[in-house]
């Protein structure tokens, strides 16, 4: 009897410390959540918060607004996005006959820190233009997306816009999860146990173990170390890879070829010293393996042997307007031939 009654005594305690802590984990995930709606709201102006859809936000439509650089936040540029939320001019939607690309991705085709006619999409339109082949090029990308929210935007965008090529711009960070707006926590969380264990876990990481010894996170964080989002444990590539593959699916359904092209990381030397050769090859992988076109413009950058700084934006990390331009000359023979393809020189 003495022994049932401690077995059931230590069941109490067992039972009462499992309530105290899922109150615990009630408790903070209404704290994550206010806090959330909190960050959400300061945010408003600058973006469209949208918190039940993949892609988190969006640019405001027909906006004008100013950004600051990343580095040196003493400087801004200016920008106006048209009625979709994008910034490029007005969009028809009835075709004219005139070939029709659409540019997805990130702040880098954005056009972030250069004015809207030095990015490389309207670059390339200009210099396809200066060939013969007379080209829209459609701008549809917005500062910090990855592949997860650029998918959502090639499955809006292709079946309105109805292009003759998607071109998709990867960057280095694109596995990583959104960090311009804040995330919902459900989405941040999202298939995660216990909320709090997760944030505690982060906290052991960045406090106290060598990166070797990390705990794994279910959490979605963002890690400007990009090669740990490529690791063999790290689920940041496998959600990259699957929206890449959901891409290329959705492209094939719609017959409009995609165009994978994978950028150098400007922030960085363009040299020996460059640090992410390993994730560019994983990238070409991918391209290969799920049989999109895929050009790869690392080893034309590194061939310029260009000093530091080059082609980057001083005071920001983004490449600057003789990079876009750069960018555009490389990508112009392989749109004009996959164009080509589909539709008669005008």
């Amino acid at each position: 009897m003495k022994r049932l009654r401690i077995v059931g005594e230590c069941l109490g305690v067992a039972l009462a410390c499992a309530l105290a802590g899922l109150a615990a984990e009630a408790v903070y995930r209404l704290y994550l959540n206010g806090r959330y709606e909190h960050m959400a709201s300061a945010a408003k102006g600058s973006w469209v918060v949208l918190p039940d859809d993949p892609r988190g936000y969006a640019l405001p439509p027909s906006h004008t607004g100013t950004a600051t650089f990343l580095v040196d936040t003493t400087k801004s540029f200016g920008y106006t996005t048209n009625a979709a939320g994008y910034r490029d001019r007005e969009w028809a939607q009835n075709r004219t006959g005139i070939p029709r690309v659409l540019v997805v991705g990130d702040s880098y085709a954005f056009g972030w820190a250069v004015a809207a006619e030095e990015a490389f999409p309207r670059q390339l339109e200009s210099i396809l233009t200066e060939r013969g082949r007379l080209t829209e090029v459609l701008n549809g990308s917005v500062p910090g997306y990855g592949t997860v929210e650029e998918l959502e935007v090639v499955r809006e965008l292709v079946p309105l816009l109805s292009p003759d090529l998607v071109v998709l711009a990867y960057v280095m960070n694109d596995a990583e999860p959104i960090g311009t707006v804040p995330l919902p926590p459900k989405r941040t969380y999202q298939g995660c146990l216990l909320w709090s264990w997760e944030d505690l876990k982060q906290q052991v990481n960045s406090r106290l173990l060598p990166e070797r010894w990390e705990l794994s996170l279910c959490k979605k964080v963002n890690d400007f170390n990009y090669l740990k989002g490529f690791s063999q444990n790290s689920p940041k590539w496998r959600r990259s890879h699957a929206a890449l593959e959901a891409m290329a699916g959705f492209c094939r359904q719609r017959a409009t070829p995609l165009l994978l092209v994978v950028l150098p990381d400007f922030y960085f030397p363009l040299d020996g010293r460059y640090p992410w050769p390993a994730i560019h090859a994983t990238v070409d992988r991918w391209g290969a393996e799920l049989r999109i076109e895929t050009v790869d413009l690392l080893q034309q950058f590194l061939a310029t042997h260009a000093p530091y700084g080059q082609f980057r934006v001083e005071g920001d990390g983004h490449p600057n307007a003789a990079a876009h331009h750069r960018i555009a000359e490389l990508l112009a023979p392989e749109v004009e031939r996959m164009i080509s393809a589909r539709t008669p020189a005008t």
